[in-house]
């Protein structure tokens, strides 16, 4: 019985994560959306201030995009020991989890490819 609300809790935390990394990529998408709105006003601005202050901000932008990445760890190494459980017998629900990170991985593929 101990071992059913390990693996529920292994579970839950599973959820926790996935529901974080949906977050961040949240704001990822934001941050790349703001540089690529800099990006174009800086076609258009001659004003050497202008183009500071700009680069300034796209540099903060760039910064704080690292960061979110760097926050987001990743779920397979992370979930390791929580696949090598019994319960994660072939057939068994927790082997979606496997489905789902598989999922979650082709995810962050493509929005490191749109960045």
């Amino acid at each position: 019985m101990g071992m059913g609300t390990n693996s529920g809790e292994n579970l839950s935390k599973f959820f926790a994560n996935v529901a974080k990394i949906n977050e961040i990529l949240k704001e990822i998408k934001e941050l790349h959306r703001k540089l690529r709105a800099a990006h174009e006003e800086t076609k258009t601005a001659y004003n050497a201030d202008v183009v500071k202050a700009l680069w300034s901000k796209t540099k903060q932008d760039a910064n704080l995009t690292l960061k979110r990445v760097k926050l987001i760890k990743d779920p397979e190494k992370s979930n390791k020991a929580s696949r090598n459980l019994p319960e994660c017998a072939p057939g068994s629900s927790l082997t979606a989890l496997g489905h789902l990170l598989s999922g979650l991985g082709k995810k962050l593929k493509e929005k490191n490819e749109e960045f």
